[in-house]
């Protein structure tokens, strides 16, 4: 289970012209900070932590990149921390040929003509999420949209064992220390 509240949450912001964008910290409501980062996924170190996120991400990295990004947030995880992937079923027919135009719509409103894509089956990317050692659940994101995206929920065991054979468990809800924060999102 997730903690009731959170106490650090790390945000990567990867466009420097996003409106009022700067580095910053800020308290989140008294329950922990908001850390806002400028990066890129394949540049931003990832603390240990709950959860991460990665919303619409993967398909703009290439192939081998994607794979070290899942794998480091895999091992950024805590136990029991979980990675939530939203990304289009490059298998799923019209509705992602829907995602392809409106991703290359969107790109050409950027100006980036150039912007490149690599999408995955939905097949593929469960198989690099449990090969990262998850536990991966998918559920459809696409209701009321012609899009074909899907929620991956990627949960790395409860207990583990590291490299020393010591036996980790899940440390939801104890101080886990400097460096360490609740969510990375990217």
């Amino acid at each position: 289970t997730l903690r009731k509240s959170m106490s650090d949450l790390l945000q990567v912001e990867g466009q420097s012209e996003t409106a009022g964008f700067r580095d910053n910290a800020s308290d989140v409501n008294g329950q922990g900070c908001l850390i806002t980062v400028r990066g890129t996924a394949e540049e931003v170190a990832i603390p240990p932590c709950a959860v991460v996120t990665l919303l619409d991400v993967l398909h703009y990295l290439d192939g081998e990149a994607q794979d070290r990004l899942i794998e480091r947030a895999a091992d950024a995880l805590e136990p029991g921390g979980m990675i939530v992937v939203r990304e289009a079923d490059a298998s799923a027919g019209w509705a992602f040929l829907a995602v392809r135009a409106g991703e290359r719509f969107a790109a050409l409103a950027r100006g980036d003509l150039r912007q490149r894509f690599r999408w995955r089956t939905a097949t593929q990317l469960r198989v690099k999420l449990e090969r990262a050692g998850l536990d991966v659940h998918v559920r459809p994101m696409g209701a009321g949209t012609p899009f074909a995206n899907l929620l991956f929920e990627g949960r790395k065991p409860d207990t583990v064992q590291n490299a020393g054979n010591e036996v980790l468990t899940s440390g939801y809800g104890r101080d886990r220390g400097f460096g360490s924060t609740d969510v990375a999102a990217f």
